[in-house]
């Protein structure tokens, strides 16, 4: 699963073992910022989708 920076849980569906998680494409910091916080691009927020595939 590739890393996005910034999700947090959101929503989790346990009959369908399934989570959401909140994110967005953020903008690099820039060295010395005021802020070590980036900010998120605008228009950039999604929901990812982890859930399992298949059968165990």
């Amino acid at each position: 699963m590739a890393e996005s920076i910034g999700a947090r849980t959101m929503g989790i569906d346990p009959t369908a073992h399934t989570i959401y998680l909140p994110t967005a494409e953020f903008e690099e910091t820039k060295p010395g910022a005021a802020s070590a916080r980036p900010k998120a691009k605008p228009g950039s927020f999604m929901i990812v989708q982890v859930g399992q595939t298949g059968s165990n």
